[in-house]
């Protein structure tokens, strides 16, 4: 243990009145609250002071239990006979996995500190059982597992909540274990926002919570506490066996609470196997939160809610699936969203209504979206989904309103089909949150563009003689992208839990836009409120600029630009002010136009803003901070940074091109063909991209083009009359060559002709041995077709002693670089 040193002075000699025998110093020692003990690089009991580093005492209630380097190997001990009490459990970087077990029988309660794995380089394994003395939080590093395999009764119990945080795994279950721990389980999870797959199994490993129920005894009910679940996004897994036949387990929450962002739940079991998530309260849902329930049976078992799957206690239900999620199975693909206070927990699933080319249905159906649809008055449907491989559009009347009932849109696996809702306005509905009318548009394992190019308006009624309208959130979830292509006047709150939001329209009511991690918004409008970011922004549909209210970048986001070098063009964010969470904020370039070289004083304006950036408050790039008036290297390039730079209208960080290198005629032309050869090792002198023999050098001496095959460069051979003097036929050749080449003629007759470090040499002969034929310029050239671009000129040459074709003559044509 550490030892706490205290000293007590009394007043000094002169001074004191007392006998100089009271003028001493006393020395007090005692343990420090919190103090890491560090395990001791053996395997003995942990109950004894000898696994422990100093060996003066076993951790206490007051201790964190400590795993670090001093262990040179995998580590697991037993608790031994008598309980232990620690303050908590951390494990940083020990050489091996770390394991602690209670078959003696051993039993662990752990204080306030809880469980940290949040730099940890290996797992930890407990397989003794557990007492949570109070309110506590685990937290798990991305790719580390914490494991709670507890075989037998009482696996977690005591007081909780339980607070899970991090992007690592927790994964509980044991054979015959039970977990009666209060409070329930919090999951944050660190992802917050994995869209699951609509097909193939889950993921096992990319998961916050994962409960094994297959590890649990056959036939127990799994409580987790009281008084809920709660999730803040992240991923939840339960594994209820793999086999036909498989005996039923049921994790059995009191009730569910959904926080912000998404959170996705995911489940395999074997095609008999009963897995079922119980909720047995009301659930609970903040604006702006979703969940993502995917159901993937291991077989050819049916779609079916008492055998399997996600059920509710209420009648806000439909098929095991709460009103504001999304089910899927692999053998029938259902992915739904579903109203409040509709169906029950049956086998089937919502009957859907498929549209016609006037309706999508009344105001209770759920509307699958077969076909065009033209609406021509304002009409009510309870939720829509859009599941055509093909692109549908709903056209609305100018006048007319669509009401989603449900609040709900769902945009399912589609492939690369683009949906869009045009013309009059549209409302939400009411999905059960209490929030007001919210409008949900989840795309459920999809990548292409959903666009609403209505205009999104908050939901207007009359009650008696008073017309109430009630703000309408607006919240983005699932992959793929949400396109707001025309006016949006909804008063809510935008949240984006995942994919990407792009505003190529006016976004004008909404107080606040929230991009949850995960989630990224873009586009080529405006956005008139401030944006709160957790994920990223990322300017444009491509390269492009998005015009925001005041932003604010939290740690851990990203601010993602596209430059095109090409072009010399790049993303921007224009934003009445900037807040960043230091350091943390990534600063992502992607060229898109090839890797360009640019000229000295090439200027990228990334952010235009109002205000000033801090300088303490600096984004990351490539993993270091950005200073100010530093340099970066992007491909060819190298950029000086300047987070003021007053060159442009109102303050601005700018990436202006420096050092740049000599840009050679060869370098400009390479370039030019950066759209068709992106990879700039394709536009080396020696590189031969079209494979058609010649090297980019040549091509480039004559006018060629490196990515087409057929075209190597401008020349043509003739044995007609060229434009000499004399009207015989001669052999003659005419050449691209670049401008301002010097012609010189050699001892051996031939021809050269030099400019930009490239030698074109024309030799004659009459018996491809002995090239020594006299070479001679005609005036004016011969035409090229087609004819030779801006910086080279047609210049032809000819076999002097050729006129008339006297005998068999060759031309010889060498380019070297």
């Amino acid at each position: 243990m550490k030892p706490h040193l205290s000293r007590l002075l009394g007043r000094s000699a002169e001074a004191c009145v007392c006998p100089m025998a009271a003028v001493i110093a006393t020395f007090t020692f005692a343990t420090e609250a919190g103090a890491q003990v560090r395990k001791e690089d053996n395997l003995d009991t942990l109950g004894l002071a000898t696994s422990w580093i100093g060996g003066a005492a076993a951790p206490g209630i007051a201790d964190i239990a400590q795993w670090d380097d001093q262990l040179t190997g995998a580590n697991t001990s037993d608790l031994g006979a008598t309980p232990s009490s620690w303050l908590g459990i951390k494990v940083l970087s020990p050489t091996g996995a770390v394991g602690i077990t209670g078959t003696s029988p051993g039993i662990l309660t752990l204080g306030a500190s809880g469980i940290d794995l949040s730099a940890a380089t290996q797992n930890l394994t407990i397989g003794s059982p557990l007492i949570l003395g109070g309110a506590q939080t685990w937290k798990v590093a991305s790719g580390r597992v914490l494991r709670v395999n507890t075989a037998g009764a009482a696996a977690i119990s005591g007081v909780g909540p339980l607070t899970l945080t991090g992007p690592g795994q927790v994964r509980i279950g044991g054979t015959g274990g039970t977990y009666t721990f209060t409070g329930g389980i919090s999951v944050g999870g660190g992802t917050g926002t994995n869209n699951i797959a609509a097909t193939g199994a889950p993921s096992t490993t990319n998961t916050n919570l994962f409960i094994d129920l297959a590890a649990i005894s056959p036939g127990t009910a799994l409580t987790l506490g009281l008084p809920a679940l709660t999730t803040n996004g992240g991923i939840i897994h339960t594994n209820g066996g793999t086999g036909s036949g498989t005996t039923a387990y049921i994790p059995n929450f009191a009730s569910i609470n959904v926080a912000a962002g998404n959170t996705s739940f995911t489940m395999q079991r074997g095609s008999s196997a009963r897995a079922i998530f119980q909720f047995q309260g009301t659930p609970a849902r903040a604006a702006g939160a979703t969940v993502n329930f995917r159901d993937d049976i291991s077989g050819s078992g049916a779609s079916n809610a008492n055998s399997g799957g996600y059920r509710m206690a209420t009648a806000a239900n439909v098929n095991g699936v709460v009103p504001w999620a999304t089910y899927n199975t692999t053998s029938t693909g259902i992915a739904w969203f579903v109203a409040a206070g509709t169906g029950n927990n049956g086998t089937s699933a919502p009957t859907l209504t498929a549209s016609t080319a006037t309706s999508l249905g009344t105001a209770t159906q759920n509307s699958n979206v077969v076909t065009d649809v033209a609406i021509g008055a304002s009409t009510s449907v309870n939720t829509i989904r859009f599941n055509d491989g093909s692109s549908r559009t709903v056209t609305i009347d100018p006048a007319a309103t669509l009401s989603i009932g449900a609040g709900a849109i769902l945009v399912t696996n589609n492939g690369s089909a683009n949906q869009t809702i045009t013309g009059g306005k549209i409302v939400g509905g009411s999905p059960g949150s209490g929030s007001g009318k919210d409008l949900i548009i989840h795309q459920h394992h999809n990548s292409s563009t959903f666009t609403i190019a209505s205009e999104i308006a908050d939901y207007s009624e009359v009650v008696g003689e008073t017309t109430v309208v009630t703000p309408t959130p607006l919240t983005k979830s699932g992959a793929g992208k949400l396109a707001i292509g025309g006016a949006a006047t909804y008063t809510g709150n935008t949240f984006v839990n995942a994919g990407t939001l792009l505003v190529n329209g006016t976004l004008t009511g909404s107080p606040l836009v929230k991009v949850n991690r995960g989630g990224a918004l873009g586009g080529t409008g405006s956005v008139t409120a401030p944006v709160t970011v957790n994920g990223s922004i990322a300017p444009g549909t491509s390269v492009g600029t998005l015009t925001t209210g005041p932003v604010t970048f939290n740690a851990g986001s990203t601010l993602a630009i596209e430059l095109n070098t090409y072009a010399g063009t790049s993303d921007k964010l224009v934003t009445s002010g900037i807040t960043t969470g230091g350091s943390m904020v990534n600063l992502t370039l992607t060229d898109v136009g090839g890797d360009v070289t640019l000229a000295n004083g090439t200027k990228f304006t990334l952010v235009d803003y109002a205000g000033t950036w801090s300088g303490t408050d600096l984004l990351t790039y490539a993993g270091f901070p950005l200073e100010n008036h530093t340099t970066i290297a992007l491909g060819a390039n190298t950029y000086f940074v300047d987070y003021a730079d007053a060159a442009v209208d109102g303050t601005a960080l700018t990436l202006t091109v420096t050092g740049a290198p000599v840009l050679t005629p060869y370098l400009v032309w390479s370039d030019s063909f950066a759209l068709q050869l992106p990879n700039p090792a394709d536009r080396q002198p020696t590189a031969d991209p079209d494979k058609d023999g010649k090297p980019n050098s040549f091509e480039f001496a004559l006018d060629g083009n490196p990515a087409s095959f057929t075209n190597a460069g401008k020349i043509s051979v003739s044995t007609l009359d060229s434009n000499d003097a004399g009207s015989d036929r001669e052999l003659s050749v005419t050449l691209a060559v670049r401008n301002g080449a010097v012609l010189a003629t050699q001892p051996d007759g031939s021809v050269t002709l030099t400019v930009d470090d490239i030698v074109y040499t024309i030799q004659g002969s009459q018996n491809l041995v002995d090239w020594n034929e006299a070479i001679s310029e005609v005036t004016p050239p011969t035409p090229l077709v087609p004819a030779a671009n801006i910086g080279w000129t047609a210049r032809t040459f000819q076999v002097t002693d050729s006129n008339g074709l006297p005998s068999r003559r060759f031309l010889q044509v060498s380019v070297t670089p």
